[in-house]
């Protein structure tokens, strides 16, 4: 379950709390735009975090059944995600492609992906009309 805070403060607590806690393995971490902090400030809260984390700025946010404009929801998971990130203003970038070279090349079997892309990309259509088939590593 999301656990929301509503300062950047309250969010560095959670992911230093979050280092001996066993049954948290890995993140995901979700950031209201309106009070999104800038890069610098944020990479020394981020910093504080040793488990991997995937997330990403939403205009709107959800915790506890409620919406948010501001605020960061971090959800704790005992899953440990495996993060990868991709070269994507390259001209003969294939997300399909790419991400399924990706899987194929990993020691586990995913079940299910996430894909976070910047809104400002200039090639987010062409991601979009992508659709990954179902491969051996999907089923």
């Amino acid at each position: 379950m999301a656990k929301y805070h509503t300062t950047l403060e309250h969010l560095r607590s959670a992911l230093i709390k979050g280092r001996t806690d066993e049954n948290i393995s890995s993140y995901l971490l979700f950031v209201a735009a309106e009070n999104c902090p800038e890069k610098t400030i944020f990479e020394k809260v981020l910093v504080e975090n040793e488990k991997p984390l995937l997330g990403g700025i939403f205009p709107e946010i959800i915790a506890d059944g409620e919406r948010y404009k501001n605020g960061f929801a971090l959800v704790p998971l005992k899953e440990c995600l495996q993060v990868a990130g991709f070269e994507w203003h390259k001209d003969s970038f294939s997300p399909q492609d790419e991400i399924e070279g990706w899987l194929e090349n990993q020691p586990f079997r995913a079940t299910s992906v996430f894909c976070f892309i910047n809104a400002f990309w200039t090639k987010k259509s062409t991601f979009y009309a992508v659709k990954l088939q179902t491969r051996t590593f999907f089923s």
